[in-house]
């Protein structure tokens, strides 16, 4: 089963500006191994479902040298990704303040997590809390279930289930799926289970975590 982008929110539409055109330019690749931030530490969390396992680097060795060759791997456990942790939080605060949030009116209290990936990197099906996911480079395909995956198995990386297990379903045990583009929303659901897979050489994305839905509004 296959959505599109107009299951996106906040979509960019052909000729109109980018609200976050700012950041699109932030997180270019080359500017970031160009700036301040390259030589700073980033923890980077195995792909798995728990994602239990951690391992530190600093931005250029992880885009540069880690993310290129790790996506064959089937194992996510080991498979490490960068979505969100750092060494030193106050170090990125000024970037991530140049992005304009969701407008919902829980916003100011969500939780910023910036990622970037190689291609056939991602995370296998995991759940949490509702929020939204904005990809600025690179394409990102979501898969998700409204409940737990057929025959789940939490320690296979996504790249190998989407290569070699999601061919096999049923029609009816298929997910729903999309691809966000840069410029595009994904809003996903409070405790539904979900897995990324990301297309191409360079992505990078900021994922929204609000709180619980009933304190959620549209501004």
């Amino acid at each position: 089963r296959t959505t599109t982008a107009a299951a996106a929110v906040n979509s960019s539409r052909a000729g109109a500006p980018r609200i976050n055109a700012a950041m699109e330019r932030l997180l270019d690749r080359q500017a970031l191994l160009d700036g301040p931030h390259a030589a700073l530490t980033v923890k980077l969390a195995s792909s798995n479902t728990y994602s239990h396992d951690v391992l530190a680097a600093t931005l250029a060795e992880y885009v540069g040298e880690i993310m290129p060759r790790q996506h064959e791997d089937p194992n996510a456990k080991d498979t490490y990704y960068w979505f969100g942790d750092f060494s030193s939080p106050d170090s990125w605060r000024p970037l991530l303040d140049e992005y304009h949030r969701p407008s919902v009116s829980c916003v100011d209290d969500a939780a910023l997590s910036l990622g970037v990936g190689g291609a056939g990197s991602g995370v296998s099906f995991h759940y949490h809390a509702l929020g939204f996911s904005e990809v600025f480079h690179g394409r990102k395909k979501w898969f998700l279930y409204e409940g737990p995956p057929p025959d789940f198995r939490p320690e296979e990386s996504v790249y190998y289930w989407a290569r070699e297990r999601y061919p096999l379903l049923p029609p009816e045990q298929r997910p729903l799926e999309c691809t966000i583009h840069p410029g595009e929303v994904l809003y996903f659901p409070s405790l539904w289970y979900h897995a990324t897979l990301n297309l191409d050489p360079y992505t990078s994305f900021i994922s929204t975590f609000l709180p619980e839905p009933s304190s959620c509004t549209e501004r």
